[in-house]
């Protein structure tokens, strides 16, 4: 697994720490990162909870074996998913902690990141406003590709772009 894929699904596991799979945290981390079939088909795993996902112990372990000393790429991705939505849940700054703990990240350069991050203008993050119609159409297109049995579109991003999901 490249360390790419290890960042991703780390992200991953960022995203869903809240409880909620937000559209625009998803779409973030695709837009930073071209992942595999493989690798998408761990993020699923990661996004229902499955026992069959890769432990965030374990992907931490294999990040750490990659990664070299400089985890400054790692926290620049995580603090952006972090504030996609807008909004820093505590369970977020939790797990973004106990990953710095477990990588021996110096407290002083997170709490950089986190000051950085914190000032984010809001216009500065990209916002998705949909209609009730849009919602529908998205999640009806979702239904249709996976009757299908084709994964031409991110089924996830269409299905996360409600204006209810949560």
């Amino acid at each position: 697994m490249l360390l790419d894929d290890i960042i991703f699904l780390l992200g991953s596991y960022l995203i869903v720490i809240d409880g909620e799979i937000n559209d625009k945290e998803h779409r973030l981390l695709l837009n930073l990162f071209s992942p595999s079939d493989e690798v998408r088909e761990q993020q699923g795993l990661i996004y229902s909870d499955s026992e069959e996902k890769i432990p965030l112990e374990i992907l931490i372990e294999r990040y750490k074996e990659k990664a070299g000393d400089d985890h400054s790429h790692l926290f620049e991705i995580l603090f952006q998913l972090e504030h996609a939505d807008g909004y820093a849940a505590p369970e977020e700054e939790k797990l973004i902690s106990r990953i710095a703990n477990q990588l021996e990240f110096p407290k002083c350069s997170l709490d950089k990141f986190r000051e950085q991050y914190n000032h984010v203008e809001e216009e500065v993050l990209p916002d998705v406003n949909l209609s009730w119609s849009d919602s529908l159409s998205a999640a009806f297109k979702a239904l249709i590709a996976e009757l299908k049995g084709g994964d031409d579109n991110d089924s996830y991003s269409e299905l996360l772009s409600g204006t209810s999901f949560a």
